[in-house]
């Protein structure tokens, strides 16, 4: 389930600006600064077979996520994108079974 602003799920391309983080926990974190502000992908991966990973995007305008997702651990690495996402500092984090990789890019 999305719900966001305006989220697709895209195949995963190159890193032209943006952060990533890989952790050995179930939560992991990824902070990116100087984004221009529009629309922002959010690359995510996680183990485990058979549960359920969540991700969520603030943008520093609210402590509510302004874009956010489950999916399927036993998904492949997958890529979305978040429209309407204000410039500035932008923070995601991912819930899940470990290992965890989240990233940002635009």
């Amino acid at each position: 389930m999305a719900a966001a602003l305006g989220v697709s799920a895209l195949p995963q391309s190159a890193l032209a600006a943006g952060a990533s983080n890989h952790c050995s926990l179930r939560t992991c974190t990824v902070t990116a600064r100087n984004f221009p502000g529009g629309t922002i992908s959010v690359d995510a991966d996680s183990g485990g077979t058979s549960d359920t990973a969540f991700w969520g995007l603030t943008d520093g305008t609210s402590p509510n996520p302004r874009c956010s997702v489950s999916f399927p651990t036993n998904d492949p690495p997958r890529s979305w994108t978040c429209s309407g996402i204000h410039s500035g500092t932008v923070t995601v984090i991912l819930t899940g079974p470990a290992p965890l990789s989240i990233g940002v890019r635009w």
